[in-house]
């Protein structure tokens, strides 16, 4: 499930040669799991 990100990821970097698009989608998936997991564990 994680290959396309881990295989996307590297390929657009290397392409455009800046790491913006990268440092994005890691920050919004981990700050969402970092949420979600809060909310769980506070919740019930």
């Amino acid at each position: 499930m994680l290959l396309p990100g881990c295989l996307y990821d590297p390929w657009m970097s290397h392409k455009t040669q800046i790491m913006t698009p990268a440092l994005i989608r890691h920050s919004l998936f981990n700050g969402l799991s970092i949420i979600a997991l809060t909310i769980a564990v506070f919740s019930g």
